[in-house]
């Protein structure tokens, strides 16, 4: 790290032909103390040899406009006091706080989404890219719900009823004999009606909360299960229905 930072303003002396180098910091001890000797010998070393050739830097370029206590070289915006090694960055505001590239502004845990796309920047297992878990109560998918599967057990059978929420089909998995299945509104009106359905489209209904009932009286009570739809959502069923059927 010292060695890149005396090569830096070397290189820097070299090129631009100004003064790297400011006042020496009070605090021996400090960061900025050691950084100002690693400038200081990367200068000296460019300016000797810039000397040597009759063209020594000129130090007058270098400056502290904003008034902040760190000069031109080491400033990153001197026209802002606000901005300077000396400060602690502040995410998500779009700028470089303490002028060190290393320290994050936004997209913080680094999975290529910025905080306008990303539910949770904080864990790089959830974005928009990311594969969505059933059942979990996690949105890893970042697309506004948890993809839910209803597993449920009859006399003589299995039903699974998913996703739940639906956006365009519902998947109705029947292990066991073949079940009728019903769909109606909250309150009480029969929507739809199949016996041994595989799927039902559901894109023609309105986005809202419904009743899906399974299996008839003789096969015992039947199995109610409170279903969403939301035909608005931008989908990701066929992602969805992949990972379920797995």
């Amino acid at each position: 790290m010292i060695l890149n930072k005396a090569i830096a303003a070397y290189m820097y002396t070299l090129l631009n032909r100004t003064c790297v180098v400011g006042d020496e910091p009070a605090d021996p001890g400090s960061a900025e103390w050691r950084t100002w000797v690693c400038h200081k010998i990367g200068y000296e070393t460019a300016w000797t040899l810039m000397y040597l050739e009759g063209t020594a830097p000129d130090c007058s370029t270098l400056v502290d406009a904003d008034g902040d206590g760190y000069n031109s070289y080491v400033d990153c915006a001197d026209d802002n006091d606000q901005m300077n090694p000396g400060q602690t960055e502040m995410v998500y505001n779009g700028l470089d706080d303490d002028c060190n590239p290393a320290t994050l502004d936004d997209d913080l845990d680094q999975d290529g989404f910025l905080l306008a796309d990303d539910c949770d920047d904080t864990d790089p297992n959830i974005n928009p890219d990311a594969d969505e878990i059933p059942n979990n109560g996690i949105d890893e998918d970042c697309d506004g719900m948890d993809l839910v599967s209803s597993l449920h057990r009859l006399d003589h059978a299995v039903v699974r009823v998913y996703p739940n929420p639906a956006i365009d089909e519902l998947v109705i998995d029947v292990r066991g004999p073949a079940l009728p299945v019903s769909i109606y509104q909250m309150t009480g009106e029969l929507l739809y009606q199949s016996t041994d359905p595989k799927t039902i489209s559901v894109a023609s209904f309105s986005s809202g909360t419904y009743l899906l009932r399974s299996g008839i009286r003789r096969q015992g009570p039947g199995l109610w299960t409170k279903l969403w739809l939301d035909n608005r959502a931008q989908t990701q069923t066929e992602k969805k229905r992949r990972l379920l059927r797995n």
